[in-house]
C-alpha cells in the first residue's frame, strides 16, 4: 500500500491527464460523431463475422488483409474490436472504442518517449497534456481510427530502439520486433514509418571516438528486417490502396504533362523531353503536396481531409501553440540539441509517405505520425519560456502570464468543444452515414409488406450499413455469396439515384413495379403522381437524406363507349 501511495504522489499528474483524456475520448462516444462512416461499418461488420464465424464477410478465414470496397487494409483494427463487440455487442462505441483506448496509451507513450529523449519530467508531462487535449488526436481517437493504433505501436517501437541505442537487451529487441510488425498489421503506411524511424534512430545512434565512429549493429539489422519486410508488403495485397492513391497514379498529372508535350509541338523532342518528364512532374506534385502540410491554414486554422473528420473553424494544432512551436525550434538549433534535430527530422521525414498521395491532401490520417514530435518541439519551447519568465521576472508578471495563458488554454479548448459537438454534427453530415441506422429501422418494419427493396447506391455504403446495423447473419451472409453491392435478403442496390424518376419537374411518366420498396436519394425531384412517399429521412442539417418510396399507378382512365 505505501508502495503505490508513494506511485500514486510521484505520478499523480500524468495519472490526472489519464483519467480527463479518458473521458475526453470516451464520453459520448457511440453517440458523437453521429452516424458511422462506412469504413468505420466495415471494420465492425467484419470484426463482428471473425467473432461469430472466423471468417471475414468474403468468407476468408482469420485474414491479416481485409478486402474492402475494392481495396486491402490491415486486419488487426478488427481483431481488437471482437472483446468490445463481445461485451458491448455491434455498436458504434464498440467500434469506435478500440481507438479511444489506445489513444489513451498513446499518452503514456509520448510522456515516456519525451521524458526519455530530453531528459525532464516537466517537459514530459506538458507533451503528455498537449497530446491529450490536441484537437487532432481527439478527432481521430474518437473515430474507427487504425491509424490512432499504428502511432502507438511506432511510440512503444521508438521507445524499445532507443532503449537499444544506449544498450543492448534482447527484451528491448524483441519489443521493437513485435511493435514494429504490429504498427504495419495496424496501418498499411506504417511499412514506411518504421523504417524511416528505425533509420533515424540509428542514424543518431552514432558514436565518434579519435578514430572512427561507432556502428550499432543491432539497430542496423533492425532497419534492414523492417526494409524487407516493406518490400514484401508492397507486392501484397494489402499495397493496393497506396497504389490507387500515388501521384505516380494521380490522372492530373499525368494530363499537365501530356498537355506540356502537345504545347512543344514544334520544338525539338529532345529539348521536350527535358523540360517536360515524369520526374520533373512528378517531383513538383510532390513538393505541391509536401508544401501542403506545413502551412498555417492546415495546422492551425481549418484542418484538412477527409471531410467526415473536419471540425468547423477549428485547426489540428490549436492558435497558441504557434508561437511555441516557433520557440522550441529556434531552442533546438540554437542550443543544438541532439534530441531536438531527432524530433525535427522525425516532423520532416515522415510526411513524405503522405505527400507521395494525391487523394484527400493534405491528409490528417497520414500526417498524425507527426504529432508526437510536433508537440514534444512545442513543449520544449513551452518549458523554456515559462522558465524564462519565472527565473528573469518578477513574481506578479510570472503569476499573471499563467493565468492569462491558462486563460486563452481553456477559451480555445472550450471553443473547440463547442465546434465538435454542436456545429460538427450538423457540418456537412452526409459524409459520416448518419442516416443510415433509421433507415435500417424502417426498412425492418416495413419489409414484410414488400416482395423486394430496391436502393441506390447513390448514399455511400448503403450494403455495409444495413449489414451493420441490422447485424446480419454474417453465416447466412458468407452463404449468400457475400455478394455486397449485388444485393443481399430482399435488398437489390442500383446505380441510380432516382429509380422512380418523373423527370426534371416531376411531371413525367413514371416507371416502377408494384409491390417493391424504392430508396432513392432525399434531393430526388417528386413525381406529381403515381408515386407515395412512404417516409423521408433527413440529415441533421435538415435537408433529407433519403426517402422510401412505393410505385402505386393510377388506374387507366378508358375512353366512354360509343354505340355506333
Amino acid at each position: 500500500m505505501a508502495n503505490m501511495n508513494r506511485f500514486i504522489s510521484r505520478y499523480y499528474l500524468l495519472i490526472l491527464i489519464l483519467i480527463f483524456a479518458t473521458f475526453l475520448r470516451f464520453w459520448l462516444l457511440g453517440q458523437v460523431p453521429a452516424g458511422l462512416h462506412e469504413d468505420e461499418a466495415a471494420y465492425g461488420y467484419n470484426a463482428y463475422s471473425l467473432l461469430l464465424t472466423g471468417n471475414d464477410e468474403h468468407g476468408k478465414s482469420f485474414p491479416i488483409v481485409l478486402e474492402s470496397f475494392g481495396e486491402y487494409k490491415p486486419a488487426l483494427y478488427a481483431y481488437l474490436t471482437i472483446p468490445w463487440i463481445v461485451v458491448f455487442d455491434l455498436t458504434p462505441f464498440a467500434v469506435r472504442a478500440t481507438s479511444a483506448l489506445f489513444g489513451v496509451f498513446s499518452i503514456i507513450m509520448v510522456y515516456l518517449l519525451a521524458k526519455k529523449l530530453l531528459q525532464n519530467t516537466t517537459i514530459a508531462l506538458i507533451a503528455a497534456g498537449m497530446i491529450a487535449l490536441s484537437p487532432w488526436h481527439l478527432t481521430l481517437s474518437r473515430t474507427t481510427s487504425e491509424v490512432v493504433v499504428s502511432v502507438f505501436f511506432l511510440l512503444v517501437f521508438v521507445y524499445a530502439a532507443l532503449s537499444l541505442k544506449d544498450t543492448f537487451n534482447k527484451w528491448w529487441l524483441i519489443t521493437a520486433v513485435l511493435t514494429g510488425i504490429l504498427a504495419v498489421e495496424s496501418y498499411t503506411a506504417a511499412r514506411f514509418f518504421v523504417v524511416a524511424l528505425a533509420a533515424l534512430v540509428f542514424v543518431f545512434s552514432f558514436k565518434k571516438t579519435q578514430k572512427k565512429i561507432l556502428i550499432n549493429w543491432t539497430l542496423f539489422s533492425l532497419c534492414l528486417f523492417f526494409i524487407v519486410m516493406g518490400l514484401i508488403i508492397s507486392t501484397l495485397d494489402s499495397a493496393t490502396r497506396f497504389n490507387q492513391i500515388s501521384i505516380v497514379s494521380t490522372p492530373e498529372t499525368k494530363l499537365v504533362l501530356e498537355e506540356q508535350i502537345r504545347e512543344d509541338d514544334q520544338t525539338e523532342p529532345l529539348i521536350t523531353r527535358f523540360f517536360h518528364n515524369k520526374v520533373l512532374n512528378y517531383s513538383r506534385t510532390f513538393i505541391e503536396n509536401y508544401e501542403d502540410y506545413f502551412t498555417i491554414d492546415y495546422l492551425f486554422l481549418n484542418g484538412g481531409s477527409p471531410v467526415r473528420v473536419d471540425i468547423p473553424q477549428s485547426g489540428l494544432l490549436y492558435s497558441w501553440q504557434f508561437p511555441f512551436l516557433l520557440l522550441g525550434i529556434y531552442v533546438i538549433v540554437r542550443q543544438r540539441i541532439s534530441c531536438g534535430y531527432f524530433l525535427f527530422s522525425w516532423w520532416l521525414l515522415l510526411l513524405f509517405p503522405a505527400a507521395f498521395t494525391f487523394h484527400e491532401i493534405p491528409n490528417i490520417y497520414r500526417s498524425l505520425i507527426v504529432l508526437p514530435a510536433l508537440l514534444m518541439i512545442l513543449s520544449l519551447g513551452m518549458y523554456h519560456c515559462g522558465k524564462y519568465v519565472l527565473e528573469k521576472k518578477g513574481h506578479l508578471f510570472s503569476i499573471a502570464s499563467i493565468l492569462l495563458l491558462l486563460f486563452v488554454i481553456s477559451l480555445e479548448f472550450i471553443s473547440f468543444q463547442h465546434q465538435y459537438y454542436i456545429h460538427q454534427e450538423k457540418h456537412q453530415p452526409w459524409y459520416r452515414g448518419y442516416a443510415f441506422k433509421e433507415l435500417t429501422i424502417a426498412l425492418q418494419e416495413l419489409s414484410p409488406k414488400y416482395k423486394k427493396m430496391i436502393i441506390t447506391k447513390g448514399i455511400g455504403g448503403a450494403y455495409i450499413s444495413l449489414l451493420f446495423y441490422r447485424k446480419y447473419d454474417p453465416l447466412t451472409y458468407q452463404q449468400e455469396g457475400s455478394p455486397g453491392y449485388d444485393g443481399f435478403d430482399t435488398y437489390t442496390f442500383v446505380p441510380i439515384d432516382c429509380s422512380l424518376n418523373a423527370g426534371e419537374k416531376g411531371e413525367g411518366k413514371v416507371k416502377g413495379e408494384k409491390g417493391v420498396l424504392y430508396v432513392d436519394r432525399g434531393d430526388c425531384i417528386l413525381a406529381k403522381k403515381d408515386v407515395k412517399v412512404l417516409k423521408t429521412i433527413y440529415w441533421q442539417d435538415g435537408n433529407p437524406a433519403v426517402r422510401l418510396l412505393e410505385y402505386i399507378p393510377s388506374k387507366a382512365v378508358l375512353p366512354p363507349f360509343r354505340d355506333i
